[in-house]
């Protein structure tokens, strides 16, 4: 069935080059194997044995190639009408939720027009090798899958990124010949360097290192902590590693370290439209040291750093400032990457604080202990935490909060160098003034839309 497509190019190769018995040898063995079996239907001692156990075999290959294939031919089937446009969309994707071979929507995600062209697996190969005869014949030209809406499915269908899940495996070289990794794994080409979007999958680009230390400021409400991370390219061309990374409620990156020749060296912040200008500027064309933060939704930012240089690391650290929500202050996680976990990563923890407080959403219940005056908690995960959401610091009981908090801006003008945050009360009929007259003084309306002279 998988040679079917390939027979007339067989024969022409055979022909006119003198090769093609190979991709010929599954037809000429299944002929082979029907003359065989028609002569020992004629001939054997027991002609009701044999027939009863020739049936029983078809049958037990033809459930055997369904049990195997047909969760892929399903999903491979309504995936095509998913990513189609029309009324039956809305249908396939409900099917495919109901039931979905995994496997085949996360091969299908790196294929198409950002991937190899066409599925090679069964089930794919299956569906679209009929289009090359066609094409040979004067057919329509190959449409090359999606890759984009494909990625957009598999979401739609699992509730996670494509890019959160190990990608599929291929074929791998001959280990006789000291060959275990792909062959064609140094050809690997990522075309979205210094893009926008997270991507595929990268492979020898792995997260090696992984260090959070973080402070809860119980008087302020505040919290802060530094994530340090260390990525190895074990390839031999330098690779971009891109994370999303979701951030406290409220949180902010207020720091930003890239190590450059074993030297921490500060990032400089500025618009999103500069920043990505001079990314693109230092990492795609003098392909430099640079690193990015830039904020892409709600308490959520991207991260990217290029290049990872071949066989080597590249060591960058981000802090992130975020109010506490009540009594709790959420770690960051990493939400989507183009990067692996290396073997025995582990997510290195210091937290300390000025009140006592514990570490939730772990499983287990670690509480900090005294250290001086105030607390600390030392704790290492499995480094696959960087990826869970729900881990926190809850700290309690909190002192009173203060009529007055302030501090330090050292890079503002000296007469506003100090920030001060003091609560007032004010009452409704204050407050709906104080906000009309803010909203006039800022060009807004009265639901605090902007507006221009003449609208």
């Amino acid at each position: 069935m998988l040679f079917l497509p390939l027979i007339h190019l067989s024969l022409i190769a055979l022909v006119f080059l003198g090769i093609g018995l190979l991709s010929l040898t599954p037809v000429l063995t299944a002929i082979v194997t029907w003359w065989i079996g028609r002569v020992a239907w004629h001939a054997p001692t027991e002609p009701r044995g044999f027939k009863i156990g020739w049936w029983t075999g078809a049958v037990a290959a033809v459930l055997v190639l369904a049990a195997l294939e047909g969760p892929a031919l399903w999903t491979r089937a309504n995936l095509t009408s998913a990513l189609a446009d029309g009324e039956g969309s809305a249908a396939a994707l409900s099917r495919l939720r109901a039931f979905h071979s995994e496997r085949s929507l996360l091969k299908a995600c790196y294929e198409g027009n950002r991937g190899s062209a066409m599925g090679t697996d069964i089930s794919g190969w299956i569906l679209s090798s009929w289009r090359i005869p066609a094409m040979l014949l004067g057919g329509s030209s190959f449409q090359a899958l999606d890759s984009e809406k494909a990625r957009d499915v598999f979401f739609r269908v699992t509730g996670k990124p494509f890019n959160s899940v190990k990608p599929p495996k291929t074929a791998r070289g001959n280990p006789v010949m000291g060959r275990l990794a792909d062959p064609l794994e140094e050809m690997e080409f990522d075309g979205y360097v210094g893009g926008d979007a997270v991507a595929v999958r990268l492979k020898n680009l792995d997260l090696a290192e992984s260090r959070f230390d973080g402070h809860v400021d119980g008087v302020a409400r505040i919290g802060y902590g530094e994530w340090t991370m260390v990525f190895r390219n074990g390839s031999n061309a330098v690779k971009e590693a891109r994370c999303q990374v979701k951030l406290p409620r409220d949180g902010r990156v207020s720091r930003l370290t890239l190590w450059v020749n074993g030297e921490p060296r500060e990032a400089a912040f500025s618009t999103v439209s500069k920043v990505k200008a001079a990314y693109k500027a230092v990492a795609v064309v003098q392909r430099r040291d640079p690193v990015l933060v830039n904020m892409v939704g709600p308490d959520t930012v991207m991260v990217q750093c290029f290049p990872v240089p071949a066989h080597g690391e590249m060591k960058i650290r981000f802090g992130v400032t975020a109010p506490l929500d009540g009594t709790r202050w959420e770690l960051p996680h990493i939400v989507e990457r183009n990067f692996g976990m290396s073997d025995g990563l582990e997510h290195a923890l210091w937290l300390q604080g000025g009140c006592a407080f514990e570490l939730a959403g772990t499983g287990k219940k670690l509480s900090a202990n005294k250290d001086g005056d105030g607390h600390s908690l030392p704790v290492t995960l499995d480094g696959a935490t960087v990826m869970n959401p729900g881990i926190a610091i809850c700290a309690g009981p909190l002192p009173d909060e203060p009529a007055v908090v302030w501090c330090e801006d050292r890079f503002a003008k000296p007469s506003e160098r100090f920030l001060i945050r003091e609560p007032t009360t004010v009452s409704s009929g204050d407050r709906d003034r104080w906000f009309r007259c803010h909203c006039r003084s800022e060009g807004l309306d009265h639901q605090g839309h902007r507006w221009r002279a003449g609208e």
